[in-house]
Order: structure tokens, then C-alpha cells, then sequence
């Protein structure tokens, strides 16, 4: 596994690790049904997995010569954790132009509600590459 290959594999872990740590955070705040927390907590992970992917990105531009070079890896691997970066960069990508359409009326529940959505697409993206197992 050549050194790009690990960096983008330790990326999509990080995104996993983020949503299952959410998860956690998560379940501990269900019984205490605080909306406002919830959105913070989720605005937290949101940001934390752009910062991820951003940095995947980096690494990418970085070491394309590397692996022009290298003649022997797997491609199938690779090609999925691009893909998968690439889906779920999309997908907040997606969420940051859906929350800036928002109107004045009922702004955090919309707001939530597209977070929900965007955080659940990313969970299905690890999980179609077998790196999220949820609780």
C-alpha cells in the first residue's frame, strides 16, 4: 500500500470515526431532547468531515506523480476511496448550497433537518465501502 493509499484510507476512517463519534454524542443527548444541542453537535461533525475531505484533497494533488509512477496497486481500492471522498465532498458540498437558500421562517428546523439528511448520505457512502459499522 503505497504512502497516498494510506493517507486517503486514514481519511475515510477519520470521516467514520466522526460519524460514530456524532452517534455517541448523539445518543447520550436523546434523553435530555435538546434540539439546540443536537444542531450544534452536528454543525461540529459537518465541519469536521469537510476539514477531512479538504485535506484528503491536498493529498491527492500532492502525489499524483506518485502514483503515475507506481505500477502495481490496487486500483479497485483506490478508485473507491476517491470515489467515496469524492461523494461525500459532493454531498456537503450539496448541504452548504441547500442551508444558504433558507429562508427566515423556521431556519434551524430546516437547517436540521437538511444536516440529518446530509449526515445520513455519508454514512451510506462509508457503508457501500464497508468502513462505517454503526452502533
Amino acid at each position: 500500500m503505497t504512502n497516498y493509499e494510506k493517507k486517503e484510507e486514514h481519511a475515510i476512517e477519520k470521516i467514520a470515526d466522526t460519524l460514530l463519534k456524532l452517534e455517541q454524542t448523539l445518543s447520550k443527548l436523546d434523553s435530555t431532547e435538546n434540539k439546540v444541542t443536537v444542531f450544534i453537535e452536528q454543525e461540529k461533525a459537518i465541519h469536521e468531515i469537510k476539514k477531512i475531505v479538504k485535506e484528503a484533497k491536498k493529498i491527492d494533488k500532492f502525489n499524483d506523480k506518485e502514483l503515475e509512477k507506481e505500477e502495481k496497486r490496487d486500483i479497485a481500492s483506490i478508485e473507491k476511496s476517491q470515489v467515496a471522498l469524492a461523494d461525500i465532498e459532493k454531498n456537503f458540498d450539496h448541504l452548504d448550497r441547500t442551508l444558504e437558500k433558507l429562508d427566515d421562517s423556521n431556519t434551524r428546523v430546516k437547517s436540521y433537518v437538511e444536516q440529518e439528511k446530509a449526515i445520513h448520505e455519508a454514512k451510506k457512502i462509508l457503508k457501500s465501502i464497508d468502513k462505517y459499522n454503526a452502533l
